[in-house]
């Protein structure tokens, strides 16, 4: 009852009215985008170096709390992490599943809208954000 209430307190006016119970059984929360994004002048991914990844990377992980850095593919297979290799693998498979189900639940509600940042918290103090783009998808691992 309290997340469902501290939900419609914080929550936009362009977000849907969701019945109490989905919210209490679905931990994960998502951020969706109601209107077509804005073009960016950021790069293509392909057209980033590695040595441009490598400072984006340091420059999340150097914020506070700030445990992990997990970059994986759409599938769930793991680019860059800065996590042990044991937890990378188990963090992508069930991340990359989360997010695709987090994305075609977005999809349902709105087939013109798409995911753009799921954020879950856990009950030991711990916050993943997830952010999709197109076949690659960032997680950040922060302790709270």
């Amino acid at each position: 009852e309290r997340f469902y209430s501290e939900r419609t307190r914080n929550s936009s006016a362009s977000l849907p009215a969701v019945p109490t119970p989905f919210l209490l059984n679905n931990m994960s929360t998502s951020t969706a985008r109601t209107e077509p994004a804005a073009p960016t002048s950021a790069p293509p991914i392909s057209a980033i170096s590695s040595s441009e990844v490598e400072e984006i990377l340091a420059r999340i992980g150097s914020h506070r709390g700030v445990e992990g850095i997990l970059v994986m593919t759409a599938d769930g297979v793991p680019l860059r992490s800065t996590v042990a290799s044991d937890r990378s693998d188990e963090h992508a498979a069930t991340l990359s599943q989360l997010t695709a189900r987090a994305s075609a639940s977005v999809r349902s509600l709105d087939p013109n809208d798409e995911l753009a940042f799921l954020r879950v918290r856990t009950k030991l103090g711990y916050e993943y954000m997830v952010v999709p783009d197109g076949e690659y998808v960032l997680c950040v691992i922060n302790k709270i």
